[in-house]
């Protein structure tokens, strides 16, 4: 058992509580839309993760914030905006995204064109608009959740190569 990850999970579900949704870790960050539940990870995908932040810059961040904290709050997009989207759109976003899933190797434009799909654009600017309208309260959790991610790893002994 990992060391720690009780901590980090405590601390995001109290943040994530008034929204509605609770956190677990798991491999990937995503949204379970039946259970309102939000898996984080602490695994960096540098290629992805760049350009993910790349295009939230696109979309009018205005904030330079960490991988974890805007990926955690793009879940909560989904779960803010899934009413917005009509089946049909949901099952188009879902129909490209396991075409662009299937691709052996992903590239910068692979991911731009993910991130473009209506539902992961729209959970990406409620991300936006969320960090952008309240960066006091932002700053705030990332200060707490940020101080459990960097006790995990000194007890677990992970090192940054």
């Amino acid at each position: 058992m990992l060391k720690g990850l009780n901590w980090i999970t405590r601390e995001c579900n109290e943040f994530l509580n008034q929204f509605g949704v609770v956190a677990s870790c798991g491999e990937v960050f995503c949204w379970y839309p039946y259970t309102n539940e939000i898996n984080y990870t602490l695994v960096v995908d540098e290629l992805s993760d760049n350009a993910f932040k790349e295009y939230l810059y696109h979309l009018g961040l205005q904030y330079d914030c960490d991988i974890f904290l805007l990926s955690l709050l793009h879940e909560v997009g989904h779960y803010m905006t899934d009413d917005d989207l009509t089946p049909i759109e949901s099952e188009l976003c879902e129909a490209a995204k396991g075409k662009i899933e299937k691709r052996k190797e992903l590239t910068v434009a692979d991911h731009w064109e993910y991130f473009s799909l209506k539902d992961e654009t729209m959970a990406s600017q409620w991300a936006v608009d969320f960090i952008n309208n309240n960066p006091t309260e932002v700053e705030e959790f990332w200060y707490k959740v940020q101080k459990r991610i960097l006790r995990f790893y000194e007890l677990n002994n992970v090192v940054n190569e």
